[in-house]
């Protein structure tokens, strides 16, 4: 039984992002939250069910969805580790003044320009214009 749910678990996965890199927004996969806070839990489940493909959140914003009194930068930090970026979408989080901000990703701010332009999303000298 394991070795079914780890094959659809990548079944899932495989036909995640052969859509998401056609430029086509698709359920992600289950994602399994064990042995994370139930704050990065809450922020994850927010990115993951109210920002769409193309579609971007300030990290004040997000503070604001996740209805917690902690400050941007905790949502900093949950970004920072994401176990699952593009599946957990952490490139669509900006800064307030529309500033792409940091991305902790294999190569960094240009991977996130590349996944928000790939996305339909046009930034100009590291700010966000189509929010």
């Amino acid at each position: 039984e394991n070795n079914y749910v780890g094959k659809k678990y990548l079944d899932d996965s495989e036909v995640f992002f052969k859509n998401y890199f056609k430029g086509l927004q698709t359920k992600p996969p289950n994602i399994d939250y064990e042995g994370i806070s139930n704050y990065r839990r809450v922020v994850s489940q927010i990115l993951l069910k109210k920002i769409n493909f193309g579609a971007v959140i300030s990290y004040s914003n997000l503070v604001i969805l996740a209805n917690n009194p902690r400050s941007s930068r905790s949502i900093g930090t949950v970004m920072r580790k994401n176990p699952c970026p593009i599946l957990i979408p952490c490139h669509r989080v900006i800064k307030s003044n529309n500033e792409m901000g940091n991305y902790s990703f294999k190569s960094g701010l240009k991977t996130k320009k590349w996944l928000l332009e790939h996305e339909g999303i046009m930034i100009k000298k590291n700010v966000v214009y189509k929010i």
